[in-house]
């Protein structure tokens, strides 16, 4: 159960991490359109953010397995 929730914690800051880092560098602009080729290169053929999908999961497994109340 743990690892499962864990699993949960580290997909939820994956998710946010990945709307502040597109955000950022994808800044909204009046009569500007987003490619889906721009979009592919700055998620899924990027390493460092396969790297920090699985980062956030061990933090939240670490983050689950060290807080001290069972829920």
């Amino acid at each position: 159960m743990m690892v499962l929730k864990g699993t949960l914690l580290g997909a939820l800051l994956f998710f946010l991490f990945s709307l502040a880092y597109l955000g950022y560098w994808i800044r909204p602009r009046v009569g500007v359109a987003i490619s889906v080729s721009t979009l592919k290169a700055l998620t899924i053929r990027d390493p460092f953010y396969w790297l920090a999908f699985i980062g956030m999961i061990g933090i939240g497994c670490l983050i689950v397995r060290a807080w001290p109340v069972k829920l």
